[in-house]
């Protein structure tokens, strides 16, 4: 199967993959090694690590680590230059929590939380990737942000601030390193079958009296390619930015999320209302 690549450089690549254990951050791993990069998967599950580690093979090693602990970060940079004979090229950042939580409902606890894994863990991340990228002189550094850093959600205040955070930090980075032969990019998933939007669904479901399945396809019938998106259509993405295929590209976000953002609100409502 032909892919767009990284084939040119899959000697000497090596990529950290946070959140690298489920859903979008596996789908990543499972990519990259395909074309031959090795892949260091850290996540604090080191159980779910070890199962995608081994559906990956030889290409993978693990570290458990959480990306909001300096040290544990500091680790894993370590562990994939090792890994990797003294270098880590490509990072990737996936690792995220949601918050669906009304503003006068949310503890300054919860906001903190969501901003810790979702903007100081790319932060810490990049703080100690990028000292070995800046020596080595070359480096991609692809962000995972979110559909909700450009779009409002019910009730998302922390996660979408967090996600527009992530993608101004990005934007940063590039302006700051592209000097250093280093990129920086960010990509914005929207409705994405992942565990996280899966367990919110089963409790829209659940609210709505059906079953996932029938929700699922709900929610499809309103998107502009009448699709819910797959891990595989975010990786393929990251894969891109990751590449010498995307040698000039430094500073964008890149929405992977069916044409929801194109989405006219009062036109949608409009249409409905005509139909009802």
């Amino acid at each position: 199967m032909a892919h767009t690549d990284i084939e040119a450089r899959a000697d000497h690549s090596t990529a950290i993959v946070t959140g690298g254990a489920s859903g979008i951050g596996a789908a990543v791993a499972h990519r990259l090694a395909e074309s031959g990069v090795r892949v260091c998967l850290v996540d604090v599950s080191a159980d779910a690590l070890a199962t995608v580690a081994r559906e990956i093979g030889p290409l993978a090693v693990t570290c458990v680590a959480d990306v909001t602990d300096e040290d544990s970060c500091a680790q894993a940079v370590q562990t994939a230059e090792e890994f990797g004979g003294g270098a880590a090229d490509i990072l990737i950042n996936t690792a995220g929590v949601s918050l669906v939580r009304a503003t006068t409902e949310m503890t300054l606890g919860e906001w903190n939380r969501v901003f810790a894994v979702n903007v100081t863990g790319p932060f810490l991340m990049a703080r100690h990737a990028l000292r070995g990228m800046v020596r080595r002189g070359r480096g991609s550094i692809v962000n995972v942000a979110s559909l909700a850093a450009h779009r409002s959600l019910p009730e998302t205040a922390a996660y979408s601030a967090s996600k527009a955070a992530l993608v101004a930090f990005t934007r940063q980075l590039a302006a700051d390193y592209g000097r250093h032969g280093i990129r920086a990019n960010s990509v914005s998933p929207g409705p994405t079958a992942t565990p996280m939007l899966l367990g919110e669904a089963r409790e829209g479901a659940a609210r709505a009296g059906m079953d996932l399945d029938q929700f699922l396809d709900l929610v499809s019938a309103e998107l502009p390619l009448r699709r819910i998106g797959r891990g595989r259509d975010v990786a393929e993405v990251c894969a891109f930015l990751a590449s010498d295929a995307a040698a000039s590209v430094t500073g964008v976000d890149i929405l992977v999320d069916s044409g929801t953002a194109g989405l006219d609100a009062f036109a949608l409502a409009m249409t409905r209302a005509a139909g009802a």
